[in-house]
């Protein structure tokens, strides 16, 4: 079956967002958690939607469980990890949470570590793909620019004037 592009087909169904989070409690210990955001801004319910991961996280990873249940998991010949469940209401988001296990020989030596998502439609319609990121990576950049400015040149400049002198010429 080819698959045809959201935007030619369906414009309203779409990858809305897609994180990951390592070191869960649950389902597994040392759980990592794909959470998946998909919209439907059409006038009617999506018969499926199918989720894939990247080769590397599917061979480093074991699945575990989802939100809502699958009806069938697979890696496929190019190494995609792919599971299908249930399709997305009209006018609405759909989430969609996919627990795993960490292999045996992981490969994942970092909680930073980014997973490649695909999300399909009724079995051949794009909706997007993009790249989860780990949940806390926005509060981690936004905490490297604070140090920058707290440590930077402006920071050096201000540790180095004694404090009453002109800075002015």
């Amino acid at each position: 079956m080819a698959r045809v592009r959201a935007e030619a087909q369906r414009p309203g169904v779409r990858l809305g967002l897609a994180t990951v989070a390592y070191g869960g409690r649950e389902p597994v210990p040392g759980a990592i958690e794909l959470r998946v955001i998909v919209g439907n801004r059409t006038d009617s319910q999506t018969e499926s939607t199918s989720i894939r991961w990247d080769p590397r996280f599917a061979s480093a990873a074991v699945f575990a469980q989802s939100e809502p249940a699958p009806w069938r998991v697979r890696i496929d010949d190019d190494g995609w990890g792919t599971l299908d469940t249930d399709g997305v209401p009209a006018g609405q988001d759909g989430s969609f949470v996919l627990w795993f296990a960490p292999g045996e020989d992981a490969g994942l030596t970092s909680a930073d570590s980014a997973v490649r998502v695909e999300v399909v439609a009724n079995g051949t319609l794009e909706a997007g793909g993009g790249v989860a990121t780990p949940a806390h990576a926005a509060e981690r950049a936004r905490l490297a620019l604070q140090e920058t400015f707290d440590r930077g040149a402006l920071a050096a400049v201000a540790d180095v004037v004694p404090e009453g002198a002109s800075t002015s010429g």
